[in-house]
């Protein structure tokens, strides 16, 4: 069975990873910050995410922004 090493980064860039816990985003907030996510991916346009969908999406997740990327992609 092989070993499982964990990744280390060389050098002095192993002291500069730090850990973030976002808060979860708020019903309201939800279609900003995926309109926010496409635009900076280049979408230019209308909303892809109908009221239903994001609806969907929210209790789906619960604002979790891991979940929210994962629904909506």
């Amino acid at each position: 069975m092989a070993s499982v090493r964990p990744f280390v980064l060389p050098g002095p860039a192993q002291n500069r990873l730090q850990a973030v816990t976002l808060p979860a985003l708020s019903g309201n907030e939800l279609s900003s910050y995926l309109m926010h996510r496409l635009i900076g991916v280049g979408f230019q346009g209308e909303t892809l995410f109908l009221e239903k969908d994001l609806k969907q999406i929210y209790q789906q997740s619960m604002g979790n922004l891991n979940l929210v990327n994962q629904l909506a992609h």
